[in-house]
């Protein structure tokens, strides 16, 4: 294992014991909080970009995890080539916290929205 971080960058903690000046040594933070878009937090548009990256993400993790649930499901009742039932993918309890997660999720998204929609009321 090397020093660099994942987009091989040098951290500048690490710039002295590799021989790079501190002065030429990148400075670029190591971790950057995930977002769905590029726009700046100063623009008009960024709260309205954030709820559209919540909504995105929300989405496609409950797509997922119900797709897994499904499949889980589906494969249920089929058997191997010895007999036996497929393996289950998840647990009845993982399954069952998934499925409460995704329900609280969704709860969660449609508690900003109308948070969204009475700030664009009282805007209007």
């Amino acid at each position: 294992m090397t020093d660099e971080n994942v987009t091989g960058l040098v951290p500048p903690t690490l710039s002295a014991q590799i021989d790079v000046p501190a002065s030429e040594a990148p400075r670029r933070v190591l971790h950057e909080p995930f977002a769905w878009h590029n726009i700046p937090m100063t623009h008009t548009a960024w709260q309205s970009a954030e709820f559209a990256g919540r909504v995105r993400g929300v989405a496609a993790g409950t797509r997922d995890v119900l797709a897994i649930l499904e499949r889980d499901d589906i494969d249920a009742i089929f058997e191997d080539d010895d007999g036996a039932p497929c393996p289950r993918t998840v647990s009845p309890g993982v399954a069952g916290n998934l499925m409460r997660l995704c329900v609280t999720a969704l709860a969660l998204l449609d508690l900003d929205a109308e948070r969204q929609l009475d700030d664009l009321d009282r805007k209007a």
